[in-house]
Parts: structure tokens; sequence; C-alpha cells
């Protein structure tokens, strides 16, 4: 059995860039929803990891001017009032 699920692309020209957009939990919280229509960032595959401190660091691939990606790691701060 296959399953195809829509992947995000408004055309098919689209298919070479990624788009991330944003979500919230909806309902019970089992499940997403789309925020609003536009994309938010060219990366992709997007990781958030939490930190002892109450901070996160992200991973995310991201788009470079030959096509290719390169994997980048980013550190952000807990807030402080």
């Amino acid at each position: 059995m296959t399953a195809v699920l829509p992947d995000g692309r408004a055309t098919k020209e689209e298919n070479r860039r990624e788009r991330t957009g944003l979500a919230r939990r909806r309902g019970d919280g089992n499940e997403l929803a789309q925020i609003d229509d536009g994309p938010v960032s060219d990366a992709r595959y997007l990781d958030v990891v939490p930190l002892p401190d109450g901070g996160y660091r992200i991973f995310y691939e991201a788009p470079l001017a030959d096509g290719s990606h390169e994997l980048r790691t980013e550190l952000v701060r807990p807030q402080t009032s």
C-alpha cells in the first residue's frame, strides 16, 4: 500500500527549494495547524534541542548559492527579565 501526501509545493518548479513555515498545536495537541500560508525560511530539516539552562540548540540545513545545503547550528539563550 502506498500513500501520497501533499508536500507543500505550490508548483513542480518549487521542487528545488524547501519551504519552512510555522505551525501550532490544535485541539488535544496531537495535531498541528499551519499558522499562515507564507514560508518563514528557506531552511529545511529544522530540529530544536532543549538545553538544561532553559535555552535551545537548533540545527538546520541552509541553502547555498550553488543549490547545495550546509548544516548550521545556533544557540538560543534563555530569556532573562
